[in-house]
């Protein structure tokens, strides 16, 4: 894209992303992306989340939260057991 789209950010700070920027950034509902600040600009980048690696915790959080809202509420269900355990497996 080279010409720029202007866009107001509403009052909760939230700005939508035009399609033709989702387009070129293959940007789908659920994807996670990092949003930076750089010598005055606002910088955004489709995430690639994968396993290993120097993942940021924010990343990790939001590709869980991001793949929580797909599960059925069984799958949830069995999850938050899973978690609960773990929870209580670890030492203080």
């Amino acid at each position: 894209m080279s010409k720029p789209i202007f866009k107001i950010i509403d009052d909760k700070g939230r700005v939508l992303i035009p399609a033709p920027v989702r387009k070129a950034l293959a940007l789908r509902p659920g994807d996670i992306v990092g949003v930076t600040a750089e010598r005055g600009r606002v910088a955004m980048k489709k995430a690639i989340v994968v396993e290993g690696g120097n993942i940021p915790q924010s990343a990790k959080e939001a590709y869980v939260e991001a793949v929580m809202r797909e599960l059925p509420q069984d799958r949830l269900t069995d999850l938050f057991e899973l978690a609960v355990r773990l929870i209580r497996e670890q030492k203080p």
